[in-house]
């Protein structure tokens, strides 16, 4: 078998890195991609490399040259590279095509050995190698049947979202038997490009293919196998954390904060929401308005703050909303000449709640040492103790030193939205920070989640009695690990402890369960300056997710033991 990479193209969206280099030689930690596909292909002993050049060609042949591959590799120029597409540089190499079987590669991949040893230790002589469609990915796709045979092929221009749970992408990575090459694949590459020209897409001719009675090519399904398409600066932002050395891996992703759709099927528990809402209907109402909402400015702060107010029932002047909690916060804090006594319920540290009757003897006392109060609430829907909330009328009219916020980006399953509201009877302190504030502090999409969320208090009320009956299960299923100690919590998170007998540090586990199992938790150790504690955090998630992190807990721990 051999091998035949496709690297003529010029790379124009990676920008400045690639002015003067090709894309593949742009590096990920600093190995180029070419260099790690190379050495990976070498350990698979190949007949030889086979690789089409075009833009910098020189400069590419000249690098691999130096980089002491021991499988022969030829060359394969493509002098016309900025007028045509990668249908003309495979045609190229057709000569190779039927010589023998053959790994087709795009350059611009980054992979785990495993993916490449997925498809060859396929016995099936012609596959192309996919992925379940996930949001962060581009290109063609394809719709699979049982057998996986490919139905048809799905190019980017006609991307339906709405069968989108249907596809599968393609991975640019295929195996071609000699016989497929000779018989099928390079006779409709002739015949294609002589139709339709040189500026087309080598996978048009699979898609072809397809459309045959007996189709000669099938799919290849990846599982959970580690692989990433380097197009721009952000694909390459995302892949120097996805393959980070193992004990860099955990720390570069944590500190990136969010943003983790975009990291191939990685579940994350760093970051607390609620799992079961907005529910489907409200999520539908806001699709449909999309392009709406994306065509048309918010409205000004009166009216977000006239929808907050009505979403929990108080008056707009005691209400301000904002683009998240942090803004509102440092606006009441700044020329505040008082003393504030700030705190959060539940504990956004230990997940301990204090109930609402020992917080009114609090906001009691602040009052009667006319000190102000201001209470964090954004996690005390998910409390056990009901109609927990001080964000009432009343609550506010007879304590005006009492201010209120509310993060409902985590009440209310919303994080990419960043809402968040303050309330206080203090009419005007209130003014005060809505003067601060800019005149449009929220999306059109947040307004209009405020807009209609009313409608869908039952189902909010719902999703807190699924929460609460998820966080016991949750609980009780990590409680009844052999070696794991949880500490109770009436939050959005729970923590747990690892017992010294383990054998294994909180430091150790977050590393392997991210690296093994694609699950990102927080060393809570680290958090609370206590390596010692050997304590993780992790946000309750849906049941299926959290049953995946017991498993994968119950697999490591077992591993220790068993070593």
């Amino acid at each position: 078998m051999q091998a035949i990479i496709l690297a003529a193209g010029m790379g124009k969206r990676l920008k400045d890195l690639t002015e003067h280099n090709t894309k593949c030689m742009v590096e990920v930690n600093g190995v180029s991609l070419i260099d790690r596909m190379l050495h990976q292909l070498e350990r698979r002993k190949l007949s030889r490399i086979v690789i089409v050049v075009g833009y910098e060609g020189e400069k590419l042949m000249r690098y691999i040259d130096s980089l002491g591959i021991r499988t022969p590799v030829v060359y394969v120029k493509n002098p016309i590279f900025d007028k045509t597409n990668n249908i003309y540089s495979l045609a190229l190499a057709k000569e190779y095509l039927c010589r023998e079987d053959t790994l087709l590669l795009e350059s611009d991949l980054i992979f785990d050995d495993a993916v490449i040893d997925t498809l060859l230790s396929d016995p099936r002589e012609t596959l192309a190698l996919v992925d379940k469609y996930e949001s962060w990915m581009d290109g063609t796709c394809v719709k699979l049947g049982e057998d996986d045979s490919i139905q048809v092929f799905v190019p980017g221009k006609k991307f339906v979202f709405d069968e989108c749970r249907e596809y599968y992408k393609t991975v640019n990575l295929y195996k071609f038997s000699r016989e497929f090459s000779l018989n099928y694949y390079v006779p409709f590459l002739d015949a294609y490009s002589k139709a339709l020209g040189n500026n087309e897409y080598y996978e048009q001719v699979l898609r072809v293919l397809t459309m045959l009675d007996e189709p000669p090519i099938k799919a290849k399904r990846l599982d959970g196998q580690k692989w990433y398409e380097i197009d721009d600066v952000q694909d390459l932002d995302i892949a120097s954390s996805l393959f980070a050395e193992d004990d860099k891996r955990y720390f570069v992703t944590r500190d990136r904060k969010g943003g983790y759709w975009r990291y191939p099927k990685m579940i994350d528990f760093t970051n607390a929401s609620n799992p079961f809402y907005p529910p489907s209907q409200m999520l539908d109402e806001l699709k449909a308005n999309t392009e709406t909402l994306v065509g048309n400015d918010p409205s000004g702060d009166d009216t977000s703050d006239l929808l907050a107010a009505k979403n929990f029932s108080i008056r707009k002047e005691q209400i301000v909303v904002g683009n998240g909690l942090t803004e509102l916060i440092r606006s009441l804090k700044e020329n505040q000449e008082e003393p504030i006594l700030t705190l959060s319920n539940p504990d956004e540290i230990s997940g301990n709640y204090i109930s609402k009757e020992n917080m009114k003897q609090l906001i009691q006392w602040t009052k009667e040492k006319e000190i102000l109060m201001l209470v964090d609430e954004s996690s005390v829907d998910y409390a056990d103790e009901a109609d927990a909330s001080l964000l009432t009328p009343d609550m506010l009219k007879e304590n005006p030193h009492l201010f209120v916020a509310k993060d409902l980006s985590k009440s209310f399953g919303i994080p990419g939205l960043r809402l968040g509201v303050l309330a206080s009877g203090d009419i005007s302190t209130m003014k005060r920070i809505k003067q601060d504030m800019p005149k449009w502090r929220i999306n059109s999409f947040a307004e209009f989640y405020l807009q209609i969320a009313e409608k869908y208090k039952g189902d909010y009320a719902d999703s807190l009695c699924r929460f609460r009956e998820e966080r016991a299960r949750f609980t009780g299923k990590l409680a009844r690990i052999d070696g794991v100690q949880v500490v109770s919590s009436q939050s959005d998170f729970i923590i747990f402890a690892l017992q010294k007998r383990t054998g294994l540090s909180s430091d150790e586990m977050v590393k392997q369960l991210l690296q093994k199992d694609n699950l990102l938790v927080c060393d809570y150790s680290e958090v609370i300056g206590d390596k010692e504690a050997s304590l993780i955090k992790a946000a309750i998630r849906s049941p299926e997710d959290n049953d995946r992190l017991v498993a994968a807990l119950e697999w490591e721990l077992s591993l220790e033991d068993r070593q």
